[in-house]
């Protein structure tokens, strides 16, 4: 049931994420604030789901860093494979107008394994073995890339709105599956009980 719910809201998130950029970009800052917009859709998107998970009654172990920290993990992440993009375009080896989902495999592994390391920062507190999710968050963001890759086209050779309707959130859904489907094998911390309490009461007679 995590897992399911994991994957929706990461699809989601990563819906919103992407309209929203598209329709700032035209305003400010162009195709760094649609990084930085889905980067920021898909991190507060997962923040509770995953809060949920690692901290299920709501201690106060989980701290506003951590959500913070969670979020900036993918806001840099995507903005990272963006500026990738735009310098690989601005050197001229590619035309921006032949730019393909293929083209962004490569940026958004490397999108998800620095957003992976950020994440950790948040995630060893409550995760053993919490440095695997760096390899997690850099297969979950390529492979996106390639469900946009393959999925894109098809879309388009159906209706071209349904492509732009559905293809990120399949994106968000292929992500959601891969990063939820290893993260629920991460085995938990458990509480820590040695932390001293308050003194216990004197009922000698």
């Amino acid at each position: 049931g995590w897992w399911a719910l994991w994957t929706l809201a990461t699809a989601v998130g990563y819906s919103i994420g992407l309209y929203a950029g598209f329709f700032l970009a035209h305003f400010l800052l162009g195709p760094i604030m649609a990084a930085v917009a889905v980067g920021a859709g898909v991190g507060m998107a997962q923040r509770p789901v995953l809060q949920h998970r690692l901290e299920p009654r709501r201690s106060h172990r989980w701290s506003p860093v951590d959500s913070a920290g969670w979020i900036f993990g993918c806001v840099i992440g995507t903005s990272v494979a963006f500026g990738i993009v735009l310098l690989t375009v601005q050197a001229g080896s590619v035309e921006a107008n032949e730019l393909g989902a293929k083209d962004l495999v490569l940026p958004l592994a490397c999108a998800g394994v620095l957003a992976g390391y950020f994440q950790t920062r948040v995630l060893r507190r409550f995760v053993l073995e919490s440095q695997w999710w760096i390899i997690a968050s850099g297969v979950g963001w390529a492979s996106s890339a390639l469900g946009l890759a393959l999925f894109a086209p098809l879309g388009e050779a159906i209706y071209p709105v349904f492509a732009i309707l559905i293809a990120p959130a399949v994106a968000g859904i292929i992500l959601g599956g891969v990063t939820g489907a290893w993260l629920v094998r991460l085995p938990l911390r458990q509480p820590d009980l040695t932390s001293p309490g308050p003194p216990p009461s004197d009922r000698s007679s």
